[in-house]
């Protein structure tokens, strides 16, 4: 099972999901971390002080630098609650630099603060979900035999 949410991640009771889930059966579930924040959206900040620029990656005073901590945070609480756990923030930052679109695009990876646009999620599924899920399978095969 794989589990996303936009805001609050470090106050919800992981450990309690966890356990409801595991009783109905679920065998591995995947927790997906925040994506960058901005303040304002990125649009605007694009709109205001990266307009015309094509560089996949930003570096801007408007990252929310509060969602880093939940990040963070959020990471001890899942895998103490036995739940994988996928940061956005260490795959698309780099510091405090974010990426905010692919590379040879203009089109941006995040639509607002909470939903990726189509080509982010799947650069990000492609990218930093699915390979994670691939290598817990495999570890699990192993596991078994």
């Amino acid at each position: 099972m794989v589990i996303a949410q936009k805001d609050g991640h470090d106050k919800t009771d992981w450990k309690q999901i966890a356990a409801r889930l595991k009783g109905f059966g679920v065998k591995h579930i995947v927790l997906i971390g925040p994506m960058p924040s901005w303040s304002p959206s990125l649009r605007s900040v694009i709109v205001n002080r990266h307009w015309g620029l094509s560089e996949s990656h930003i570096r801007d005073p408007a990252l929310d630098q509060s969602v880093m901590r939940v990040d963070q945070t959020t990471r001890v609480l899942a895998v103490s609650a036995g739940i994988q756990f996928v940061s956005l923030i260490d795959k698309l930052c780099i510091a405090d630099a974010c990426r905010v679109r692919l590379e040879n695009s203009r089109s941006l990876l995040q639509i607002d603060s909470g939903h990726l646009s189509a080509e982010g999620s799947l650069y990000v599924v492609r990218n930093y979900v699915l390979p994670q899920l691939v290598n817990e399978s495999s570890k699990q095969r192993g596991a078994e035999l």
